[in-house]
């Protein structure tokens, strides 16, 4: 739940901003959910860069990474939330993925590959929203204002990926 319980839960999303990522298309799936999404980049301020980065992801409520085409500064961000004990969760568009780090190849990971809100299997919002209401503290909160048929979803059983439960057992 949200630190307020009449605001919508703060998230910090770490991600690439170009190259082969499609930052435009992942924003606007995001954008659906009823969440506050802060990102890196979202204004100019006169503080050291790893400041800002620890006070966004030290306010958010949780952070999302997306570690589809690997970028360092998402790796330090995911570090930093791991150190401050904040709340956090792996995306990866299987798409664009060459492989995972092997730092962060056993930990769980969300994967997608699309930003279409109607496949329930590969699309980025029903994956995560799935994943949220499966194992999150704001699993009470998200069926109060995500409208499942109007983006086109059952939600089913969460979803783990063969290759990151064979790297949680290996």
């Amino acid at each position: 739940m949200a630190k307020s319980p009449y605001k919508l839960p703060n998230v910090f999303v770490g991600c690439p901003y170009g190259g082969r990522f499609k930052f435009a298309q992942f924003k606007t799936s995001l954008e659906r959910l009823p969440f506050r999404f802060f990102y890196a980049d979202t204004r100019l301020q006169t503080k050291h860069l790893l400041e800002i980065l620890r006070k966004y992801i030290a306010t958010a409520d949780f952070c999302v990474f997306d570690i589809s085409t690997y970028n360092p500064n998402v790796a330090l961000e995911i570090g930093l939330a791991d150190g401050l004990g904040v709340e956090y969760y792996i995306l990866l568009n299987r798409t664009l993925a060459a492989g995972v780090p092997a730092d962060i190849q056993g930990i769980q990971r969300i994967e997608y590959s699309n930003y279409k809100d109607f496949d329930e299997r590969n699309g980025l919002v029903p994956q995560l929203v799935r994943f949220l209401r499966a194992g999150s503290k704001l699993a009470d909160f998200i069926p109060q204002f995500v409208d499942f048929a109007r983006i086109g979803f059952q939600p089913i059983e969460f979803f783990v990926s063969r290759s990151s439960l064979s790297a949680a057992f290996d």
